[in-house]
């Protein structure tokens, strides 16, 4: 893929928050049943496998919803994520537009105010945008425990075969950016050690309020290597198993002091008009160690750079009474068009695209 091609990619492509691990006092929230909620599709080198519910057990008879913060103290919007009809699933497709799903099912579906809801709170991560589930089964919604580690730069976790791996995602795309390992969420899925991991550069350094220069810039310095990049990567690691890629975006930021007008980011500020800075960069320095690098960008390059300011989401839940979790994954923008909910089902132990709703 050439490099002028992977920022539009990135737009393109989608994962973070963690799973819970107890039921809390029913949450006190009043129920919000529109939800600003929008899937973007999978990378096109991710596979494309749709599951289906595992035929091992029977699926009891229920609606399930999960209920999404748009931020950490405001509302909550409940979305359906699971509806069993006479043993079947009625959620399932990856295509869906929810004004018209709205539309044509969710109005026959029994409604979020009347039924139960059990709080999600993790204090190992306070953050994450999942606040409750809502069902009217009567399983046990989280019969996982989840392990959620955040990594810093002086905390990366020895897991090579992790690494490995999101390196290979890069150098597939000839960016030369050091692997940042950001978080992960291991646990256990139907037997199998699983760990969900996003690796990210991205270091949020100040707001979007926009800067303006009337002169010469200042010669900021700049990474060793010459084709680095701004990248979000995400992906599903099972013992035995080739890895499941969620998301991944990449944007190029050359090192050159010519801003790049096609994607307008650089690693220096234009030198008229208005421009923006609020994420860095972590890139090699030219003593070979890790340094952070202000990445700025204008009007376009704000419309591919804003999204990387969100991490994937992700909730292990039983969401249709099977004794087996699926993963819940919320994708946050700066925009509801920019946003995901999805679902993952293990199909023969590989995990897949089950169900998917857009917001247009």
């Amino acid at each position: 893929m050439k490099l002028g091609q992977i920022a539009a990619f990135g737009l393109l492509c989608l994962l973070t928050g963690c799973s819970r691990q107890g039921a809390e006092a029913p949450v006190q929230e009043e129920a919000t049943p529109s939800p600003s909620l929008v899937i973007q599709p999978a990378p096109a080198d991710a596979p494309q496998r749709i599951a289906v519910p595992s035929s091992a057990a029977a699926l009891s008879d229920a609606t399930t919803y999960v209920g999404i913060r748009d931020n950490p103290s405001g509302s909550i919007s409940f979305v359906p994520v699971s509806h069993v009809c006479g043993g079947e699933q009625q959620l399932t497709g990856t295509d869906h537009v929810y004004s018209q799903f709205s539309q044509e099912f969710l109005s026959t579906l029994p409604g979020v105010e009347n039924l139960p809801q059990t709080a999600l709170t993790d204090s190992s991560h306070p953050d994450s945008r999942f606040a409750a589930v809502a069902s009217s089964g009567a399983w046990d919604l989280l019969p996982v425990q989840v392990k959620y580690t955040a990594y810093g730069l002086a905390s990366q976790p020895d897991h090579p075969e992790w690494s490995d791996y999101f390196q290979s995602q890069l150098t597939e795309t000839e960016i030369d950016s050091p692997v940042v390992l950001a978080e992960s969420w291991q646990f256990s899925w139907d037997g199998v050690e699983t760990a969900i991991v996003t690796a990210s550069n991205v270091q949020i350094t100040g707001d979007t309020a926009l800067l303006y220069h009337t002169g010469p810039s200042e010669l900021h310095a700049l990474p060793a290597e010459e084709h680095t990049a701004v990248y979000l990567l995400s992906a599903i690691f099972r013992a035995g198993a080739e890895p499941v890629l969620l998301e991944q975006q990449i944007c190029p930021v050359e090192n050159t002091r010519i801003v790049n007008t096609e994607l307008g980011v650089s690693y220096r500020p234009t030198e008229e008009g208005s421009y923006q800075q609020y994420l860095s960069a972590v890139q090699w320095d030219e003593e070979g160690g890790l340094t952070s690098y202000p990445v700025f960008c204008n009007m376009n390059g704000d419309g591919i750079l804003c999204n990387y300011q969100y991490r994937p989401d992700c909730l292990l839940c039983d969401l249709d009474g099977d004794g087996i979790p699926e993963l819940v994954v919320h994708d946050q923008g700066r925009s509801s068009l920019m946003c995901a909910c999805t679902v993952y089902r293990l199909a023969e132990g590989v995990p897949g695209r089950s169900f998917a709703v857009v917001l247009n």
